[in-house]
C-alpha cells in the first residue's frame, strides 16, 4: 500500500470526499492560522518502554500529543502517519507522543507499536492527563504544542496527512 500524498490522497478520504459539493468560491482560501495560544497542560506519563515522558523537558521541540487507541480504525490509519512525521520533522525538533486509552492491557498496546514500527513516544493516558486536557473520552484528538509550550491546534477526529504538514509547517517556522 503507497503512502497517501497530496497528488493521492488515502482512499477513505478520496471516497468521502468526491461525495461533498465544493464551493468554487472557496477554492483559493488558505488554510486557518493557530488562533490558540494557551499554554499546554504538563503531564508526565510512563512510555511503552518504562521511561518517563515528561511535557516540560520537551520545551523547545514542537509536540504533537495524539490521544488514540488501538482499537480505534481512524487512529489505526493516522498511527503511520504520526511515524512518518515524526522521521521527516524530527531533526527540525519534532516530538510526537502518542497516549492511548481504553486498552485492553499495557503489553497488547506494546505489542500493537511494536508490530506497526510506530516510532515515536507511546503510554497510556492517566485520567488527570485526560481531564487536564479537556475530558477525552473519543478518540482521535491531537494537540499541536510549539515550542514555547502553547497549543496551537486542536483536531478533534482523524486528519490527513497534509493537514499536520500545513500546520507543522506554519507553527515549525520560527
Amino acid at each position: 500500500v503507497s503512502e497517501p500524498t497530496k497528488e493521492t490522497p488515502a482512499p477513505w478520504w478520496s471516497k468521502a470526499a468526491s461525495t461533498w459539493k465544493r464551493d468554487p468560491n472557496l477554492e483559493a482560501v488558505k488554510p486557518v492560522l493557530p488562533a490558540r495560544s494557551d499554554p499546554a497542560p504538563d503531564f508526565r506519563a510512563t512510555d511503552i518502554e518504562g521511561e518517563q515522558i515528561d511535557l516540560r523537558r520537551l520545551r523547545g521541540k514542537c509536540v504533537l500529543v495524539n490521544f488514540w487507541g488501538t482499537w480505534c480504525g481512524f487512529c489505526r490509519e493516522e498511527a503511520p502517519i504520526l511515524a512518518k512525521l515524526r522521521r521527516e520533522y524530527g531533526p527540525r525538533g519534532l516530538e510526537v507522543v502518542g497516549l492511548a486509552l481504553s486498552e485492553k492491557s499495557p503489553d497488547l498496546h506494546k505489542r500493537y507499536v511494536r508490530d506497526n514500527k510506530l516510532a515515536y513516544l507511546h503510554a497510556l493516558a492517566t485520567p488527570k492527563i485526560l481531564e487536564d486536557y479537556g475530558d477525552i473520552h473519543e478518540v482521535p484528538v491531537t494537540f499541536l504544542i510549539d515550542r514555547e509550550g502553547r497549543v496551537r491546534y486542536q483536531w478533534e477526529g482523524d486528519r490527513d496527512e497534509e493537514s499536520f504538514r500545513a500546520a507543522l509547517d506554519r507553527v515549525m517556522r520560527g
